[in-house]
């Protein structure tokens, strides 16, 4: 669809963008179906996307994405605006979060020589409308 028309990165750009579109979209469903492991596949999906085709990752939340991999974390990715930042990992446990924790702080302490920031959230409602009278 892009090949003949935008140049690059122009069109790896547009391809992370519309295969995004097509991951939030599933990611949506699967969500409501509780499918957490084909969910977390799909966030590993969507880093490798980032990372390769939008070019928007950096050195350090690869380390993490693939680090959580290899722990047995259901899925990771960058968040945020990318270049920098966040990594979110997916984990079924507080014991795995635990786990997955320490081996990704192993990781970037021997890579960087220093600790990442770590912070623990939990899964809420979500957004919803408010009336306000």
């Amino acid at each position: 669809m892009f090949q003949n028309v935008l140049p690059q990165p122009l069109r790896n750009r547009a391809l992370h963008v519309v295969g995004e579109a097509t991951r939030t979209r599933f990611a949506a469903q699967l969500l409501r179906r509780s499918q957490l492991t084909r969910f977390g596949r799909l966030m590993y999906e969507s880093h490798e996307s980032c990372r390769r085709l939008y070019e928007c990752s950096a050195p350090e939340l690869d380390l993490v994405v693939t680090t959580a991999k290899r722990a047995g974390a259901l899925g990771a990715r960058m968040t945020g605006a990318g270049w920098g930042g966040s990594a979110i990992v997916l984990v079924r446990s507080r014991a795995e979060e635990q786990r997955v924790a320490a081996t990704i702080q192993r990781a970037f302490r021997r890579s960087y020589g220093r600790d990442p920031v770590i912070t623990a959230v939990r899964a809420a409602a979500g957004a919803r409308r408010e009336s306000v009278s």
